[in-house]
């Protein structure tokens, strides 16, 4: 009797834990991301920046409009600034950089260099975007505002994420 009892509580410990490991890989491997309020109020970005806000920017999207407009075209991305209004970056495809050295090929086997204006404020602005990657610089006034991905500023090892970070250091 004392047997099967051990075993019953064997067999429901090992489930229990089995769904804990199957939840821990879900939640590692999803990354819930915390809302655009709960990044704005992040200590961390408090601390490292007078002026930033956060964002959701898909570099893919950018990156197909950049090649679909060629290097005459123009298109737009908009850029949330700190006082709560939308900037509007026109610009065009204005370089290609290869990085195929090492045989890398498919859509993230190059950048795309997009120089133009905001159109707000007439300040200049210069992105790279690739299929999965985006940053860049805003000079405005004397001031130059940067565009990053919050991976590479509030986590010890990227991960692909949507979410970017507009700030003066």
């Amino acid at each position: 009797m004392k047997s099967n009892q051990q075993n019953r509580l064997l067999t429901l410990s090992g489930i229990t834990f089995a769904l804990l490991a199957i939840l821990l890989t879900i939640g590692c491997e999803v990354r819930i991301l915390p809302s655009d309020d709960d990044l704005t109020s992040d200590k961390e970005l408090d601390e490292r920046f007078s002026e930033y806000t956060t964002f959701e920017l898909f570099p893919a999207d950018i990156y197909e409009q950049a090649l679909a407009a060629g290097p005459n075209g123009f298109i737009e991305i908009n850029l949330p600034n700190n006082n709560g209004q939308i900037w509007v970056a026109e610009v065009r495809h204005a370089n290609t950089i290869n990085r195929n050295a090492g045989g890398e090929t498919g859509l993230g086997a190059h950048s795309i260099t997009l120089e133009g204006a905001i159109k707000e404020t007439g300040a200049t602005a210069r992105f790279v975007v690739s299929y999965s990657h985006f940053d860049g610089t805003i000079a405005e006034n004397g001031r130059i505002w940067y565009v990053n991905s919050l991976s590479k500023l509030v986590t010890a090892v990227p991960q692909q994420r949507d979410q970017y970070v507009l700030y003066r250091k």
